[in-house]
């Protein structure tokens, strides 16, 4: 899901054929009504602050904290801290799950830093969506998932790039 025409008709292409994907354009919390997410992946950044771009739509969305380092920690960093320990990171192109009681986000990290473009030839999108799209499919709580175009906003990665590195991740989960 993405608002960006360009984007939208790139991934359209890419995953032309692809059974159990639909790429729509829009609003990710609206664009599919009769078909509501179990759980959503954002491409995350690896201490889960969640203050700009989807993650900011998701923690608003959610009701979560922006997260540290301006707020109090939100349940992505409480999970990163649970598994990693505390103030510790996930790694590029690793994956977690994060369910609060009402909500389910899969966390797949592509940026380290989202004030710096994921560098040219660079396969984290890749690597982070085939984590992703495995903690998708071994959940069978989780039949209808909703993502956007990892990548293409603060990472800088051309639309096509950016949907042939995630078609590999979802056919390689």
């Amino acid at each position: 899901v993405d608002w960006e025409p360009e984007i939208h008709r790139e991934f359209k292409a890419v995953f032309a054929g692809i059974p159990r994907v639909y790429v729509a354009r829009g609003d990710i919390f609206t664009v599919v009504p009769d078909c509501p997410a179990d759980a959503y992946m954002s491409s995350a950044n690896t201490i889960g602050n969640m203050d700009g771009g989807i993650d900011r739509a998701y923690a608003d969305r959610f009701g979560w904290s922006y997260g540290r380092p301006f707020c109090e920690p939100n349940p992505l960093q409480l999970a990163i801290d649970e598994v990693k320990g505390s103030g510790l990171s996930l790694s590029l192109g690793e994956a977690i799950t994060v369910r609060d009681g009402r909500h389910c986000l899969i966390a797949a990290v592509s940026m380290e830093d989202p004030n710096y473009p994921i560098p040219p030839g660079s396969v984290v999108i890749r690597d982070a969506c085939k984590a992703g799209f495995a903690r998708w499919r071994a959940d069978p709580a989780i039949s209808a998932l909703r993502c956007q175009a990892f990548g293409t906003n603060y990472g800088k990665v051309p639309p096509r790039i950016a949907a042939q590195q995630m078609l590999e991740g979802f056919i390689h989960a």
